[in-house]
């Protein structure tokens, strides 16, 4: 993942290996893997989009859908997690804050 391997000495040294390539390699030598144990499912998750990979290597639920439920809930506590989680998906942030907003204004009466 970062570009650099261990030497003969126990010391880091960079690469010359294109980590890219390097990475979809591992990629595809993952999802040949028939056995699905602990470790292929964990590197799979890994190595999988941020984006629209599950929320652990063991869910079935998706960030996208954890955020989701998060905001469902509509819990000061649930809002500010769904925020946390909701990083850079601006649809989900701005619903976050409107959600926000109405638990947190103070009424008229």
């Amino acid at each position: 993942m970062s570009g650099e391997v261990v030497n003969g000495q126990g010391v880091l040294e960079s690469t010359t290996e294109n980590r890219a390539e390097v990475l979809e390699q591992i990629r595809q030598e993952l999802d040949r893997q028939a056995r699905l144990d602990e470790w292929v499912a964990w590197g799979r998750w890994f190595l999988a989009d941020p984006a629209s990979r599950n929320i652990s290597p063991f869910s079935a639920i998706t960030l996208a859908d954890y955020v989701q439920d998060r905001i469902d809930e509509k819990t000061l506590e649930s809002l500010y997690e769904a925020r946390c989680l909701a990083s850079g998906n601006t649809n989900q942030l701005h619903r976050i804050s409107y959600a926000v907003n109405r638990k947190t204004r103070p009424r008229l009466s």
